[in-house]
């Protein structure tokens, strides 16, 4: 019988050991520059989703939608060699619900991307002089931001439940294409940083127009911290974390490949298949 792995506690051990610590630090610089540059690119561009008939919205979101996958492919290609690239909590749990990880390196990788989350937004806000214009970056669901400081339309708002579905697919999206290229052993891991960031690309073309498109909760947080804009933030963190682990279990679990037995069982396993055929006369 081939087995899986499960959810590994670890051991406390973890928050002391020097690999740990180093991979946590790498953790922390990655979501630091993640959130320098992304919330960045929606404070210089000036993006606001009260803009959605403007003709420059369309190149402004591109701009972000680029910024964001630049910004995580680079990030991913330089740390994973440290921490495997996270950059991200739901991609964290998803590691940790599929074994991966232990459950006590995700609480040292979860604790340094929130920081470095809120240490890269902070020095955004604190260099850029119209931070303020783009809400330093925060992801708001279109009703939120619109019901707060626009006139439009009730019918036009985008409804807190579908702002988070579009957060539960669009992560879903990124975790599986994280599993087929950077976990599934098959898959092309020597340019899954390029995939990865591609994907972050694609789903902000898609999604920020509705929710921002988050798909990392402490993205959504660090912003949040310093613009103090709450409305329905809990979809930044329940949707990302479920889309993360329907996607990491289903790879994980109907898609990739089963790890071979350990030696003993596989000998057992083949000892009981030659019995099986002696004893039918093959």
């Amino acid at each position: 019988m081939e087995t899986r792995r499960g959810i590994q506690i670890g051991s406390a051990d973890e928050f002391t050991n020097m690999s740990a610590i180093r991979a946590a630090l790498a953790e922390f610089v990655g979501l630091l520059v993640f959130n320098f540059i992304s919330c960045g690119a929606v404070i210089v561009t000036g993006f606001s989703l009260n803009e959605t008939k403007d003709v420059d919205f369309n190149a402004k979101l591109i701009s972000i939608a680029m910024a964001h996958g630049l910004a995580i492919g680079i990030m991913v290609s330089a740390t994973a060699g440290v921490s495997g690239g996270h950059i991200n909590p739901a991609v964290t749990f998803g590691m940790l619900l599929t074994g991966r990880i232990s459950l006590m390196r995700s609480i040292m990788y979860w604790v340094a991307q929130i920081v470095g989350a809120i240490f890269g937004s902070g020095l955004i806000a604190g260099i850029s002089p119209n931070a303020s214009e783009g809400f330093l970056g925060t992801h708001l669901i279109n009703k939120a931001i619109q019901a707060k400081e626009y006139s439009v339309d009730p019918k036009e708002y985008i409804q807190v439940g579908t702002g988070f579905l579009t957060e539960v697919i669009i992560t879903f999206i990124l975790v599986f294409v994280i599993w087929g290229t950077a976990v599934d052993p098959r898959g092309p891991s020597a340019i899954a940083p390029l995939m990865i960031g591609l994907t972050i690309l694609a789903n902000h073309l898609v999604a920020v127009p509705i929710t921002g498109a988050s798909m990392n909760p402490a993205r959504s947080f660090g912003a949040v911290v310093w613009s103090g804009q709450w409305a329905d933030h809990w979809i930044y963190w329940i949707g990302p974390l479920l889309g993360a682990a329907i996607a990491a279990l289903f790879y994980e679990y109907v898609l990739l490949a089963p790890p071979p037995a350990p030696e003993p069982q596989r000998k057992r396993a083949l000892d009981a298949n030659i019995t099986d055929k002696v004893a039918a006369g093959v």
